[in-house]
């Protein structure tokens, strides 16, 4: 639960942007990168609230706060579809 605005970093080379086309730009998140750092014994000590761990700005919050910090710091991989209109 991410209650705040995030902006993502990407790049893609060699785009170039005109009326005659729509495009479509797809983020690939990597679970593995932006819960780096989250261990299993942070997991394992982590609050449950109906028998699951929440992850949010108001449970588990040096969870949220690492997944936060990896979201608004890491480069993701992005990919551009380009289609004539």
């Amino acid at each position: 639960d991410i209650t705040q605005s995030i902006e993502l970093k990407t790049e893609q080379h060699d785009v170039t942007i005109s009326s005659d086309y729509s495009f479509v730009a797809v983020t690939t998140l990597d679970l593995s990168a932006i819960t780096s750092g989250i261990t299993a014994s942070m997991l394992l000590g982590a609050d449950l609230t109906g028998g699951s761990v929440v992850i949010s700005s108001s449970s588990n919050v040096a969870l949220y706060n690492i997944v936060l910090a990896h979201l608004q710091n890491e480069r993701h991989h992005c990919e551009f579809e380009s289609h004539h209109k």
